[in-house]
């Protein structure tokens, strides 16, 4: 956990807020609620980022609930990385926008383009925007082209790149994984929330592969990761890719250990030799 990472779920102070407040049972030992529930998750969620964040938020039972202090880890790494006054690209925000959104809420000078493929995605991550009067900070597109970061879409200079893709290629890699302990507390979640054509390496190497032509007009390229060993294989490829376009390329893994759920974020930039 990043060292600033200092939140905690206060039971008592979260059972305040009317959305979670429903969900909370009185005991000998204090309140209790069943976090087994999608809805009660959900509901949590809203809670815990309006109580600390002043965050309003909405999103469909079926999206996929955002851990909060995962993401919050991601945005602090950010932060020892980019300048106060920067301008990121959240790939894939989903319904909830919740990068953007976090990232704002500690760094009012930040300006987030929001990609995302789903029309329904969209269409909920702009509603969180204008909820919270982020009009201004957070543009949200619809990304409807065959590449990840399309020249039609990302104009201009930016600072950084973050995104947490999807983790399974379909359903059966799902359940393998869920088999071998790869990738435990995944949430319930959409089919377009929870698999990627190729699956998570696929869109790695992806990602890696479209970013040598956006050096020059992006900084830091970073991915989270759910399958530490892709975290090496993405390092081996930079280094190849590196190599065969006479760049050089400055690569870091960073791993976010949040309660039970263990990501690693891969940061990489690219540079002239």
């Amino acid at each position: 956990m990043h060292p600033r990472n200092s939140t905690t779920l206060d039971f008592r102070k979260l059972s305040q807020h009317r959305a979670f407040a429903r969900h909370v049972k009185w005991t000998s030992r204090g309140p209790k609620a069943n976090l087994k529930d999608p809805q009660v998750l959900r509901d949590l969620s809203i809670a815990y980022l309006w109580t600390e964040f002043h965050i309003r938020l909405e999103i469909p039972l079926d999206s996929l609930i955002p851990a909060v202090t995962n993401r919050l880890d991601y945005i602090l790494h950010l932060e020892d990385m980019v300048p106060k006054k920067a301008r990121g690209i959240d790939l894939g925000t989903g319904c909830s926008c919740i990068y953007p959104l976090l990232g704002l809420s500690r760094n009012p000078d930040w300006w987030f383009l929001a990609l995302e493929i789903e029309q329904r995605s969209v269409e909920f991550a702009q509603d969180n925007v204008t909820r919270n009067k982020l009009e201004g900070s957070i543009v949200v597109k619809r990304n409807t082209f065959d590449t990840l970061l399309p020249p039609e879409l990302v104009d201009g200079e930016f600072d950084f790149v973050m995104c947490n893709p999807p983790f399974y290629r379909d359903k059966q890699d799902m359940k393998s994984k869920k088999r071998a302990k790869q990738h435990a507390g995944a949430y319930s979640g959409t089919d377009n929330e929870l698999f990627v054509k190729g699956g998570e390496l696929d869109f790695l190497n992806k990602l890696i592969l479209e970013s040598i032509g956006l050096y020059e007009s992006i900084r830091h390229f970073t991915i989270l990761l759910g399958v530490k060993g892709h975290v090496e294989t993405g390092m081996e490829i930079l280094k190849n890719l590196a190599l065969q376009n006479n760049l050089k390329c400055v690569h870091e893994s960073i791993t976010i250990d949040v309660g039970s759920t263990c990501r690693w974020m891969l940061h990489w930039q690219w540079m002239k030799q």
